[in-house]
């Protein structure tokens, strides 16, 4: 599910990349001109190895309280 879409300030205002929240994770999606298909970092990936555990798992509550909150505001 799309967070936020993240545009350039230019005339044509092209999307840069789109922040995606799962039920415990954030995403960010980007597509390169050479790619079909979007690429997906998942920012767990990249911030787990700075944390600790107990901070991983605030960080996926906090997705699942986002996921939540967003699924009712669509329905």
């Amino acid at each position: 599910m799309v967070l936020k879409e993240v545009r350039d300030k230019g005339k044509h205002q092209k999307l840069l990349f789109k922040i995606i929240i799962e039920k415990d994770s954030f995403f960010i999606s980007t597509k390169c001109r050479d790619h079909k298909e979007p690429i997906l970092i998942d920012i767990g990936s990249i911030v787990s190895s700075y944390v600790d555990k107990e901070t991983m798992e605030k960080m996926k509550a906090t997705c699942k309280l986002i996921y939540k909150q967003k699924t009712k505001e669509l329905f």
